[in-house]
């Protein structure tokens, strides 16, 4: 099979490298710029539409309804996957709604959506997606083994992110100003949200204003959509800052991200940003306890943290989601639902040392044997 990949960030290269372990005629195409857009030129696709059987891109990139590339690969019969690595629902900071409310107008019966996040599996379909598939992300294939001697030098507790603190100012003060929202109501919509991350985000703004007795105005659906989004990425952001701002009080904490935590954090417990590669994989294999906070976008999905972690030999503690039982039914990975009981967890795990040591093997072992990309590329080929 003639396979084409769009360029894309961490996942491309892998998922192209399995499906040539598979026995597949890959390239990649697409390129990415310096401000960290990706795109796509039709006329590198048109050399070998021909012979092409699939084209894979991420998040629908390159694929303009309208533009050249989706005609091309439309009228050439074909087959195309967009994996959603992100919520394709996020008016208020992309076009992505808009744009895909198009492609699944286009969604003839050779175009198949696939999703990391289950939930977002019937938004789609309202969208116009006739082939919708969940497919969950994997570890990094690129993560070596861990050594045979058990080396905990790290921190006792390791979060590895951006505090996201000033773009979430902004974006206060954007809704502030369109909406009019009170700000004692975005403390109200983080605890809400963070207490039912699986319930649609405009079902929690509206429980949240019954609860306060606040009115706010929305000329349409949509519109309530967008605020609801909106707020839902702020109250993510404020949650994470609570979590690390806590534990920075109680634990050897380190966390390597931007300047933005330093107010949050002990002195000496800030480190800089870690490009993703063999260094921060080491981290999260000698680190005690490795901290996943997910974002609220995620409803019932996984980031890529829960399959990383493991795999490289670390102990891993995540937020839960939903998609963990289906993904983990025989070997779970430590999970907390509040802040009270991360810390009950985090106490425990380091007070016990061969416990946690045999955890974090049992649970590597099911990823590499379960989550690698080939898996999620014999999806893709199955599916389809």
């Amino acid at each position: 099979m003639k396979i084409a990949v769009q360029n894309y960030v961490l996942l491309a290269e892998d998922l192209a490298n399995a499906f040539r372990s598979l026995g597949h005629d890959v390239e990649m195409f697409g390129e990415i710029k310096s401000d960290g857009r990706m795109v796509s030129d039709a006329r590198q696709i048109a050399r070998i539409a021909g012979d092409l059987d699939l084209y894979v891109t991420f998040n629908a990139v390159g694929l303009d309804p309208a533009g050249d590339l989706a005609s091309l690969l439309k009228d050439a019969r074909v087959k195309i996957a967009v994996w959603y690595v992100d919520s394709p629902f996020e008016p208020f900071f992309h076009w992505s709604v808009q744009k895909n409310r198009a492609i699944g107008d286009l969604a003839y019966e050779l175009l198949f959506a696939f999703v990391m996040d289950s939930a977002w599996e019937k938004g789609l379909r309202k969208l116009g997606f006739r082939n919708v598939h969940f497919l969950p992300l994997a570890y990094c294939s690129k993560i070596p083994p861990p050594a045979q001697e058990c080396d905990v030098s790290g921190p006792d507790v390791l979060f590895v992110g951006t505090s996201s603190k000033s773009i979430t100012a902004d974006l206060i003060a954007q809704v502030s100003e369109k909406w009019g929202t009170p700000e004692y109501l975005f403390d109200e919509f983080t605890q809400k949200f963070v207490r039912l991350p699986h319930y649609e985000p405009e079902t929690v703004v509206q429980a949240v204003l019954l609860d306060v007795g606040a009115e706010m105005k929305f000329s349409s659906r949509n519109d309530l959509s967008e605020f609801a989004c909106a707020v839902r990425r702020i109250a993510g952001a404020k949650y994470r800052i609570d979590v690390i701002e806590n534990l920075a009080k109680h634990y050897d904490l380190k966390v390597f991200g931007d300047e933005d935590w330093k107010p949050h954090l002990r002195e000496n417990q800030l480190g800089p940003r870690f490009p993703y590669g063999p260094e921060l994989f080491d981290l999260y294999r000698r680190s005690k306890v490795t901290l996943n906070v997910s974002a609220l976008q995620l409803q019932h999905g996984l980031n890529q943290r829960p399959f990383d972690v493991p795999a490289a030999g670390g102990y891993l503690l995540t937020d839960y989601r939903r998609d963990i039982d289906a993904l983990f039914p025989k070997v779970k990975p430590a999970v907390f639902t509040s802040i009270a009981d991360l810390r009950r967890r985090i106490d425990l795990a380091l007070a016990n040392e061969s416990k946690r040591a045999m955890d974090a093997s049992e649970l590597r072992e099911y990823v590499i044997q379960n989550h690698g990309v080939e898996k999620r590329a014999r999806r893709i080929l199955e599916a389809m």
